[in-house]
């Protein structure tokens, strides 16, 4: 098959050389968000209730911009405690649209929190039920052979359920956490299991002036380990800003060429409700122009139904 726009060839031919060669780091099965240490919801169910108000979390992400049919990503998400904060329920949605394809995912998260230690200190133990929906666009396409039976509808729809999995370990101060997201692999819809370890924190460094680094490790089967590595400046618990760093973990003697990609994040807090950011990255080493991306962060926090209570000085 090909496309109608032959400027489209360009894209696509790219896309797939960038996915055979360039391993992990541009594979597109899941969402890949710079501003994930936000909302750790979509990776992780046991993220849920986590803060002691409700809250909604959106991001929007364009990359390769002026490539057209270009991959642009999207979720939403809200969570919330229940009680006396020891559960935790959530409701999340993704889009990726690449090209033709459109994969649309939904999910409900459950999770118990359990005290591990002291007050603050807490150990959470999540649940993730979601499907998704894969919708290829076939009149977009052209075909050598039209009696293909493989395009001989409108569109071409796969609804796939799945369950998944959490740990999430936490204080005020500083947080761990691991999960599957998908525990069921679909070898049919290219469907694997991935992998998810997060780790973070905050460290003072004088009155107002707070760093807050984060790692997230992600690995699947047959690929190698790919990690984020970001380190955001707090000022004022208001405004943040700093680099991330995106690249796979090879042991592989001619695999030690600089690749992945580098960004730039940025964002404040408006009230004590509202919260924006910005990111904006490129990749390297990719041999090719407009490789850059772009991703908005838009996050509300519920004000608390009980008067006098402490909201978490958590900025993640």
């Amino acid at each position: 098959m090909i496309y109608r726009d032959y400027k489209n060839i360009k894209f696509y031919v790219t896309f797939l050389i960038l996915n055979v060669v360039g391993g992990t780091i541009y594979c597109q099965q899941e969402n890949n968000f710079n501003q994930y240490m936000f909302g750790h919801q979509i990776l992780n169910p046991a993220y849920s209730g986590s803060k002691n108000v409700s809250n909604i979390t959106s991001l929007s992400r364009s990359q390769w911009t002026g490539f057209e049919g270009a991959p642009i990503s999207q979720s939403i998400s809200f969570n919330s405690p229940i009680g006396k904060r020891n559960l935790g329920i959530g409701v999340s949605a993704q889009a990726d649209v690449i090209g033709p394809l459109t994969n649309t995912e939904t999910s409900l998260d459950f999770s118990y929190h359990l005290k591990f230690s002291g007050n603050q200190n807490w150990l959470s133990l999540g649940l993730k039920l979601g499907a998704q929906n894969f919708l290829l666009d076939t009149p977009s396409l052209r075909y050598f052979d039209r009696n293909d039976p493989s395009f001989n509808s409108n569109s071409n729809n796969e609804f796939i359920p799945n369950i998944g999995f959490g740990l999430y370990y936490y204080s005020p101060k500083f947080y761990f956490g691991f999960s599957i997201p998908k525990m069921i692999e679909d070898e049919l819809n290219f469907v694997k299991r991935h992998f998810y370890f997060m780790g973070g924190g905050l460290i003072s460094l004088r009155d107002n002036v707070q760093l807050k680094p984060s790692l997230l490790l992600k690995k699947t089967s047959g690929t190698v380990l790919a990690y984020d590595i970001s380190l955001l400046l707090f000022l004022n618990n208001s405004y943040w800003f700093g680099p991330q760093f995106k690249s796979k973990a090879s042991f592989v003697p001619q695999d030690q060429i600089l690749d992945g990609s580098i960004s730039f994040l940025a964002g404040i807090n408006l009230n004590k409700n509202i919260s924006i950011g910005y990111a904006y990255g490129n990749a390297i080493n990719l041999g090719i122009n407009n490789s850059s991306s772009h991703e908005l962060l838009l996050r509300f926090d519920f004000s608390p139904r009980v008067l006098g209570i402490l909201r978490s000085p958590r900025i993640f």
